[in-house]
């Protein structure tokens, strides 16, 4: 009986052991980048990972300051707070698929110009200034009620915002550049606040459906939008 018993308390502490110290491992070293890489495109394909945070890029290796494409979607991410200054040449991050609910913008990018955070649970990116050369932005499926984190973002191009929480687009006035705003599956009621929508002179397509708007509305807007181009 006392061995049986002393086998369950060791099968016991070693299975402990394995829930404790076993983790994925979010380092990243030279090896791990190779093999991932295509040098072609500098593209660094880190998707499907299996990380709740960002790895250090900043103390490993030489190729970093040559990557321009980084892909982490589909991992465990919780928060953007790593510093990525050592990405020189970064232009495009996509975190697209992940547990994001906090972007602590830590470095300022040089050449970003595109980022993914779609499928995240997002409410707020906070200050943003240090981003002005961000010219596509996809939000959608978060949890954003307000935009006013938009207003530094002047060279906006592309913003994708379906399938959030939407109400108010006062924040359009901020730009002067856009060139496609997809709003559908929100929350705009009041067709008020279409009024913003008119001094978008560079507006191409927006796209308002399934809004409780009034139908006739929100075709005679993305006519009106469709018309520009």
């Amino acid at each position: 009986m006392k061995k049986l018993l002393w086998l369950f308390l060791i099968l016991f502490a070693l299975a402990w052991c394995n829930m404790v110290h076993v983790k994925k491992d979010v380092s990243i070293n030279e090896s791990i980048i190779k093999e991932n890489l295509n040098k072609k495109t500098w593209y660094l394909n880190l998707s499907n990972k299996g990380y709740d945070k960002i790895p250090d890029f900043c103390n490993n290796t030489v190729l970093n300051a040559n990557i321009k494409i980084i892909d982490f979607s589909h991992n465990n991410i919780k928060k953007v707070d790593q510093d990525l200054t050592c990405l020189n040449n970064l232009e495009v991050i996509d975190f697209s698929y992940n547990d994001i609910d906090n972007f602590i913008n830590l470095w300022k990018p040089r050449f970003l110009h595109t980022i993914n955070l779609q499928n995240n649970k997002i409410s707020n990116l906070g200050n943003l200034s240090k981003y002005k050369n961000i010219a596509h932005l996809n939000l959608d499926y978060n949890n954003i009620k307000s935009l006013n984190f938009l207003k530094n973002l002047k060279d906006l191009r592309v913003l994708g915002l379906q399938h959030n929480n939407i109400s108010n687009l006062s924040w359009l006035d901020n730009f002067n550049q856009i060139l496609s705003i997809d709003l559908s599956y929100n929350n705009i009621s009041d067709k008020y606040q279409l009024k913003y929508l008119k001094n978008l002179h560079t507006l191409r397509k927006l796209y308002l459906k399934w809004n409780p708007l009034d139908k006739n509305i929100i075709n005679k807007i993305e006519d009106w939008s469709n018309s520009n181009n």
